[in-house]
């Protein structure tokens, strides 16, 4: 018999998504029916769960019924007898999940399927389970065991992306060729430490920051850098030798012509940011990688050979309707059925830490929802103890760079060896 879903929807779409998947890992006959219960707080949340189904292979149908602002028991309870009979009506079997919305909405969608003698289900995304309600037939018959685990296997970074409403994950980086030159300044500090000094020291590339304007960009492609792991670094496309014992930027023409083409030109005109932006995003990306950007692919590797993450990826652009503008993020997999959101930073710069840990608490959420786990990957050997508190109090895990290699360092309780 096919099913009819019956779900209440808030800002929390997770445990909406993990329901139908549960019944597609059972191999439950399709299509699925969804039938979401919304406020008009919540009903975009709706659309975002139908999509995610439909990137994890699903086609369900999708209905809404939309309630009043605040639901109570009684208008609850109504709404889902009212889909309970359409349902059995078409001959489908309905199933209630009453995770999710508000404590009265749930209190009205269980004794509803309680009266009614429907299967329900909890999904208890903490201790990731998924629990039968005890209000008709036994959801394991529907089910037949289907633990989170499996359920996780059909997920990806995408899928969780756009369950919480992002349109897309895009322009993923390959961080293989770049994976010798930042293994190397990992196990090496004097390198790193030179090749951070060749861009930020007072003699450096970049010693003041990054250039205003096409001309100063323009200029740092004919100035000699000097960097440990040279081999490596030109293998990765990061740097050229420039003849005179040293380096320089690595660029391709059109770089260069772009560059020279808004010295000469005029500033003003409708797209000249967009072709700004795009003439130094290259060069930004070297100056920014040899100063400290080398440790998200650290990262990369790290959480990688961890064993514990699936779909990890590096340096992603995330975007959509609820995100405003799009944005880049370090590195972002999947832990289970969670997002895993890592945020990269060299360090050193230690008041500034205590507002990245916002930052990342923030667009974690924002990607992820409230269930994402978050880590702030460190170069410095010790954050200050007011960030540690802090980031303790946001759930935000702090990994420093010789935490890495640690086994279980990315696992999400109990100490490790090397925390501080």
């Amino acid at each position: 018999m096919e099913i009819s879903l019956i779900q209440l929807i808030s800002d929390q779409t997770m445990p909406n998504l993990l329901a139908p998947l549960a019944f597609r890992a059972a191999a439950v006959k399709e299509p699925l029916e969804l039938v979401h219960l919304v406020t008009p707080h919540s009903a975009r949340r709706s659309d975002d769960i139908a999509r995610a189904a439909k990137q994890a292979q699903m086609n369900p149908t999708l209905s809404t019924e939309m309630l009043s602002a605040m639901p109570d028991i009684e208008e609850t309870g109504r709404a889902v007898a009212q889909a309970v009979k359409q349902a059995r009506e078409t001959g489908r079997l309905p199933v209630v999940n009453y995770t999710g919305a508000t404590k009265l909405m749930s209190i009205g969608a269980f004794e509803a399927a309680r009266e009614l003698g429907v299967p329900s289900l909890y999904v208890d995304t903490d201790r990731e389970l998924f629990l039968d309600g005890n209000t008709g037939p036994r959801i394991d018959s529907l089910l037949g065991g289907v633990t989170f685990q499996k359920v996780g296997k059909l997920l990806n970074v995408n899928i969780i992306a756009v369950a919480n409403g992002s349109e897309q994950v895009t322009n993923s980086r390959d961080a293989k060729p770049f994976l010798a030159f930042a293994s190397h300044l990992l196990a090496d500090s004097a390198a790193e430490r030179a090749c951070f000094n060749a861009i930020r020291d007072k003699t450096g590339l970049c010693p003041n920051g990054e250039p205003k304007h096409a001309a100063g960009w323009l200029a740092l492609l004919e100035r000699d850098i000097k960097l440990p792991a040279a081999d490596d670094a030109i293998a990765a496309g990061l740097v050229r030798p420039s003849g005179k014992g040293g380096f320089r930027i690595a660029v391709d023409d059109g770089t260069r012509k772009r560059l020279v083409e808004l010295t000469h030109g005029p500033r003003h005109d409708g797209d000249y940011r967009k072709r700004y932006a795009k003439a130094i995003g290259p060069i930004q990306f070297v100056v920014g990688f040899l100063a400290g950007g080398w440790l998200e692919v650290a990262v990369w590797d790290a959480a990688k050979q961890s064993k514990r993450f699936r779909d990890v990826r590096w340096s992603v652009d995330i975007g959509g309707k609820g995100f405003g503008e799009h944005l880049e993020e370090d590195v972002v997999a999947v832990d289970g059925v969670r997002i895993a959101y890592f945020s990269c930073k060299r360090g050193g710069a230690k008041a500034k830490l205590a507002t990245t840990l916002e930052e990342i608490d923030a667009r974690a959420r924002r990607l992820g929802g409230s269930f994402t786990r978050r880590f702030l990957c460190l170069y410095v050997p010790q954050p200050p103890p007011a960030v540690e508190r802090r980031a303790k109090e946001l759930d935000i895990r702090i990994v420093t760079a010789h935490q890495l290699a640690t086994p279980g360092v990315f696992d999400p309780v109990g100490a490790v060896a090397g925390d501080g």
